[in-house]
């Protein structure tokens, strides 16, 4: 399998690269045996204090509420009824 052919050129002024990579027509499966390799490895858990991250709060929660209460809506018979209530509303012009 050849994974990047690269040719160059160059004469003069001007520089020409090609650059080819041939693609595997199927992708790589992970296959059964390492999947069960990688999930028999220990994860190692660190503290964010490792990474040299600070993870203290910096956002205050002022309030919490529910949006208010929809009120019930209104069947229109036609479209001139809607355009009624909508003017009615102030809604549309």
């Amino acid at each position: 399998m050849q994974r990047g052919l690269t040719e160059i050129l160059a004469g003069g002024k001007f520089v020409v690269a090609e650059v080819a990579e041939k693609l595997e027509a199927e992708p790589e499966r992970a296959s059964l045996p390492n999947i069960m390799k990688a999930q028999s490895k220990p994860l190692a858990q660190k503290k964010p204090e490792e990474y040299g991250v600070d993870i203290t709060p910096r956002l205050t929660t002022v309030t919490v509420s529910e949006p208010p209460v929809r009120q019930a809506g209104v069947k229109v018979a036609d479209v001139d009824e809607l355009v009624a209530k909508l003017k009615a509303l102030g809604v549309a012009a």
